[in-house]
């Protein structure tokens, strides 16, 4: 973990973005007076709870206060994938792939998931070596088709390489990618045709409560009146639920992506090197990125500090931090009046972000440098998103205390795409009261205190 900048004056990073209700939305229009599960929450997570919940026979209302998909699951690099995965993750990656196929088959809706295969390469015998240890741990819990590759195989698959240290490379089929921009309309299609009432440009205000269970949901629209309740908020879940009285260990941070032209190249499907990632796309261009995330300094840094002080510990090399507006602006938020944190939810209807110049520049140096192919990339595109990340990377799962019928779902730590499906799944058995296939019990924000 290392200072990057320092200067709390200069603007933040987050970005307000705030589209229109596209025209001819195919989407519900009304908010309906009624239903029994209320989602907060139309990225992919909240989505996919809200199918798994149609499919258990709940009707379902899902509340997004900009557009579906447009915060974190769009901005991905696009990456479905348990290679390497460990701890509370990789039950949850193993199952959502067989998911993410599912959709295709059971809905006849493309989500643009692909089995491309994801590939990293190892620096060094050291690093061969544990992934082997992780095959084998990580057969106990599901299906694993990892397979190691020498570096000649390695360099007869990626001719056009310059990687120092090569030992070899680790890759697995099963593995994939989706179009990130394509996932939030595909999954919301689905939503749509098992009748949840997906409500884009409406935002979730306030829980209500009868004899301390959850009786339904003011909006900005409007009330629905609800058995259950499922946040699913993204960046946003842990402001929502402080506002109601429930704290969530969850921080944000700033990751950049980058997208090159068409290339002509022997690279394909997604994979690492440990100094970028890539994931090709249909057309032949790529998006590319580093691990580093930017954390700035706000209260919430201080708040949490404990809890985070394990994974700080353990080495969080590709955290980086910063100081900027964002610590005074978190700061009056904090004190500001609750009418005033509602004004937030309504004015931010897209949280964006500005891409970080020096993750840029390392990136782009180090893929013209290891895959000369690109020696004269040049980026067509770029962008970044606001990541919610736990103490251990995994999600928090879990009923709310004091209050029946609530639930929270968030904190993928950009991993979304690989764990979300299968979070999902667990949700909606703990709503409808039915046993998870998957122990929900390790998922509880308890196991950080």
């Amino acid at each position: 973990m290392r200072l990057v900048g320092f200067n709390p004056f200069r603007p933040s990073r987050r970005r307000a973005e705030n589209p229109d209700r596209p025209e001819g939305s195919p989407y519900a229009a009304d908010l309906p007076a009624s239903c029994d599960v209320v989602v907060i929450g139309g990225g992919l997570c909240g989505l996919a709870t809200a199918i798994e919940l149609a499919e258990r026979g709940q009707s379902v209302v899902l509340l997004e206060k900009g557009r579906v998909g447009a915060e974190q699951t769009s901005r991905s690099m696009g990456w479905v994938s348990s290679l390497g995965d460990t701890g509370l993750r990789l039950p949850l990656s193993l199952r959502s792939k067989a998911i993410w196929a599912d959709y295709a088959t059971k809905y006849g809706v493309d989500t643009s998931f692909r089995q491309v295969g994801v590939t990293l390469l190892c620096r060094g015998e050291t690093e061969l070596a544990h992934f082997a240890d992780w095959r084998d741990q990580a057969r106990e819990i599901g299906f694993v088709d990892a397979t190691e590759l020498s570096a000649a195989q390695v360099s007869e698959r990626m001719p056009a390489m310059n990687i120092p240290g090569l030992a070899g490379a680790w890759h697995q089929p099963s593995d994939g990618c989706v179009r990130p921009e394509k996932v939030g309309p595909a999954l919301a299609g689905i939503a749509d045709s098992l009748q949840v009432a997906v409500m884009e440009q409406c935002a979730a205000l306030d829980l209500e409560t009868t004899a301390g269970h959850v009786s339904g949901v003011l909006t900005e629209q409007g009330r629905v009146k609800a058995q259950a309740v499922v946040v699913s908020g993204g960046a946003w879940s842990r402001a929502f639920l402080r506002r109601l009285g429930f704290e969530i260990p969850v921080l944000q941070v700033y990751g950049s992506l980058f997208r090159t032209g068409p290339v002509e190249t022997s690279l394909q499907g997604c994979g690492a090197t440990g100094s970028f990632g890539w994931c090709r796309r249909p057309d032949g261009s790529f998006t590319v990125g580093n691990n580093t995330v930017i954390s700035t300094v706000t209260p919430d840094s201080f708040r949490l500090f404990r809890q985070f002080l394990p994974a700080m510990r353990d080495g969080h090399g590709a955290v980086s931090l910063d100081v900027d507006q964002d610590f005074f602006r978190d700061l009056k938020m904090f004190f500001a009046s609750d009418d005033r944190k509602k004004l937030e939810l309504q004015n931010t209807r897209v949280l964006g972000a500005s891409p970080d110049a020096r993750t840029k520049r390392a990136t782009v140096t180090a893929l013209r440098h290891e895959f000369p192919d690109f020696s004269d990339v040049e980026i067509a595109s770029e962008w970044a998103g606001v990541i919610d990340i736990t103490p251990d990377s995994a999600p928090i799962i879990d009923r709310l205390p004091g209050v029946g019928g609530a639930y929270v779902c968030s904190g993928f730590s950009a991993h979304g795409l690989a764990m979300a499906p299968a979070a999902a799944e667990i949700t909606a058995d703990l709503v409808v009261g039915q046993e998870p296939s998957i122990d929900a019990s390790a998922y509880r924000v308890s196991r950080f205190t």
